[in-house]
């Protein structure tokens, strides 16, 4: 034990010493993610960032430096998603434990833990006042709470599968959320009522995104097709065939005139989004 600590003695006078390393000894401990980062997103500011992960933890980071801010600890199993709240002020974060917990953004203090979820917790969004947090579960539900109380404001039931993609429209008026179960369900925010149930009898529809103007909603689906619906009557606009393979994803540009979807097949194809015509294709990306 005394040769332990006087080899530790010689170790921190030669790093103290040495002109090759700082005069000022710092405790190098590790800081980064131990296993893959589920999710990284920048704060409203773009001044933060903040990191979800398998290995439990929630992250903060300073863009300007690279610098750790914040260790958010309290998940006892993999985080999926974290997000910042519009106004920047609030954190959620949720996943397997199906536990989703509130923090503050700049003290990192856990204010809430909202328990209800019977299951592990696929996603969980702030309304566009922040006022709001929608999370989709495992359990088949969707649920609404509060970010001021962390209380729950409504269970959305109706799914019969795992339920995921749950987003607020850009008015906060309305919800729409994706299962397993094939089909996508929009709802009243603010009556907690099932408004329109979109369903394909042979193909499973993946996390939907609304235009800006909050008129419609687009999505890709299983069968290598993509598809827009009117929000309000849930017509189908347009029915867009071009992928060979899943589409995983799909959004509206910032002015709602053209739609863009990404494919298992390894392309992003861009569509005219008022009349569905095909525009062009990025190709050529690799396993």
């Amino acid at each position: 034990m005394i040769r332990y600590s006087a080899l530790l003695l010689l170790a921190f006078s030669l790093l103290t010493t040495n002109k090759g390393f700082s005069q000022e000894p710092k405790l190098m401990l590790p800081i980064g993610h131990s296993l893959g980062v589920s999710t990284a997103v920048f704060s409203p500011d773009g001044k933060r960032i903040v990191t979800s992960s398998l290995d439990n933890k929630v992250k903060i980071w300073e863009v300007s430096t690279g610098n750790l801010l914040a260790d958010l600890i309290g998940h006892t199993d993999t985080v999926y998603t974290a997000r910042y709240s519009p106004n920047g002020k609030l954190i959620v974060s949720a996943g397997e434990d199906g536990v989703v917990k509130i923090w503050d953004a700049f003290s990192a203090v856990l204010l809430f833990n909202l328990k209800g979820h019977t299951d592990k917790v696929n996603s969980a969004e702030f309304s566009p006042d922040s006022k709001k947090i929608v999370t989709t579960s495992d359990d088949k539900t969707v649920k609404i709470w509060e970010t001021s109380s962390g209380k729950l404001f409504a269970d959305l039931k109706g799914h019969t599968a795992a339920a995921g993609g749950g987003i607020f429209s850009p008015d906060g008026k309305k919800i729409i959320s994706v299962s397993d179960d094939s089909t996508a369900k929009i709802w009243d925010a603010e009556a907690g009522k099932l408004l329109i149930d979109l369903r394909l009898p042979q193909a499973d529809i993946f996390p939907a995104q609304f235009s800006r103007d909050g008129k419609k909603i687009i999505a890709g689906c299983s069968d290598s097709s993509t598809r827009v619906w009117d929000i309000e009557t849930g017509k189908l606009l347009l029915h867009l065939k071009g992928h060979t393979n899943a589409v995983n994803f799909a959004s509206f540009s910032p002015d709602g005139k053209k739609a863009l979807s990404s494919s298992n097949d390894r392309t992003v194809k861009i569509w005219n989004a008022e009349t569905g015509v095909f525009l062009f294709e990025l190709s050529g990306m690799k396993n």
